[in-house]
């Protein structure tokens, strides 16, 4: 009795000790994946650092309002959309780090378009034009770009979570790759409405108008924010400043005309 336990428990031994052997093989399989996918990841980054550098050499010799004009004219090439662009990321976010959306603010004048947004719309069009690219070094210097400015939870609330419609392209391209962000996966969204986010003032309308319209507000330094004095249309990709006192009157447009036409 006691001999025919003993190789019972020694038959299921050997059995365990087959399906620790085999489990541990395969932990270290997925350690050695996952090693040389961080590896790879570097590298593509790297390769990615590279390619920015040289597009940024391509870029036009302009001052950046003049750039962020360019992005949406349809002679401008594709390649040298991606350079104005990253000229303008450059030019705004510190360090040219999309992470820190947080720090830009401003205006172009006299137009008055808001640097917050234009920022955005830069970063979409490299990343969009980015993926249209065949070499992998594209897809992840896009994947830098966006992965960075999702990375700042301001930016992914107002830009992303509720997002052009063309970032729903992004997203799919970037999965149809199996690119994945630094952390996590690309957000789900709600769109609203279209590039570029950025638009100059063109006119006034009052809060209670903006309000009940569901306009988003900007600060006064163009940044978006629960209150402000500009009111920004996403749907219609208009921007309008907030009248305050009924007696604020026209204001002054990019084609420099008084306009009436406020808003009730």
């Amino acid at each position: 009795m006691f001999s025919k336990i003993m190789k019972t428990f020694l038959a299921g031994s050997f059995i365990f000790s087959l399906l620790l052997i085999s489990s541990y093989g395969v932990a270290q399989e997925s350690y050695s994946d996952i090693l040389s996918g961080y590896i790879r990841s570097g590298e593509l980054s790297e390769a990615g650092k590279k390619l920015e550098t040289e597009l940024l050499q391509k870029a036009d010799p302009l001052e950046d309002k003049i750039l962020w004009d360019s992005l949406w004219e349809s002679d401008t090439l594709p390649e040298i959309k991606i350079a104005n662009a990253l000229s303008i990321i450059h030019s705004l976010y510190p360090e040219g780090d999309p992470s820190r959306w947080d720090d830009v603010s401003g205006f172009w004048n006299p137009s008055q378009v808001p640097k917050s947004l234009a920022a955005v719309d830069a970063v979409y069009v490299a990343v969009l034009n980015l993926l249209e690219k065949p070499e992998s070094s594209a897809h992840w210097l896009a994947r830098d770009l966006f992965g960075a400015l999702i990375s700042s939870s301001r930016a992914k609330f107002y830009f992303v979570s509720q997002c052009p419609s063309e970032y729903i392209q992004i997203r799919e391209r970037f999965e149809s790759m199996s690119i994945r962000p630094p952390f996590g996966r690309w957000p789900d969204a709600s769109v609203q409405g279209n590039l570029p986010l950025a638009n100059p003032v063109m006119g006034i309308i009052s809060e209670n108008a903006a309000g009940s319209r569901g306009y988003f507000s900007l600060d006064a330094y163009g940044v978006p924010s629960s209150g402000g004095s500009f009111a920004w249309d996403r749907e219609g990709g208009k921007l309008y400043r907030i009248r305050l006192s009924e007696g604020d009157g026209g204001f002054l447009s990019p084609r420099w005309q008084w306009r009436k036409d406020v808003l009730y």
